[in-house]
């Protein structure tokens, strides 16, 4: 094996968050763990020669995906002449990220020539919050009947994410804008489950 890919998900604090600096706040659980990986895969990469790259994906959207996810469900009511009611949450914001935006950076980190980083956030670029999103999925279907209401959801807010090192060391730069992206997935969901 030349290179190990690990995956972790989108928790990091509200403040820019960029590839050198470790997310060091929050709970052990929630936090703690996803830096003690990093941090091995770099004691590998340091002691043993061997390429952990850890790849940092915000929040995934986009065909296939199981996992619990507010755009997905969302769409589903709709499509299913249903109303989607949140009574928070409205500024909430997400770095979303298509599915096919992840797929093509983990191809790109597990080609790419002499890494020098062991750490890479991979996102789709635009921030969104949740009543940005629901207007996009409205411009799409117009009959929509979403309402969400003012302020934050329960999970933790996120800041932007810096993609430099992505960019310069894979050569990654989102490929999927939100709303084609959304617009696309609309058209899937139309067929299929997730």
């Amino acid at each position: 094996m030349d290179r190990f890919g690990h995956f972790r998900s989108s928790l990091q604090p509200i403040s820019i968050f960029s590839e050198s600096r470790a997310n060091q706040n929050g709970s052990l659980y929630r936090h703690g763990v996803h830096v003690a990986t990093e941090m091995f895969g770099k004691v590998y990469n340091d002691l043993y020669r061997m390429e952990v790259v850890s790849i940092r994906v915000s929040e995934v959207y986009g065909p296939g995906n199981k996992m619990p996810q507010v755009t997905r469900d969302m769409v589903k009511a709709v499509l299913s002449g249903q109303p989607f009611r949140m009574t928070a949450g409205g500024e909430h914001r997400f770095q979303l990220i298509h599915i096919e935006d992840v797929a093509r950076a983990s191809i790109l980190a597990s080609k790419a020539k002499a890494v020098k980083g062991s750490v890479f956030n991979i996102t789709g670029g635009s921030r969104v919050s949740l009543r940005e999103m629901a207007d996009i999925v409205k411009r799409s279907l117009p009959d929509a009947d979403i309402d969400i209401g003012p302020g934050f959801w329960h999970l933790d807010r996120q800041g932007p994410w810096n993609i430099e090192a992505a960019s310069r060391e894979l050569d990654y730069q989102p490929s999927r804008q939100i709303e084609e992206g959304i617009a696309d997935y609309i058209e899937w969901l139309r067929k299929n489950a997730y």
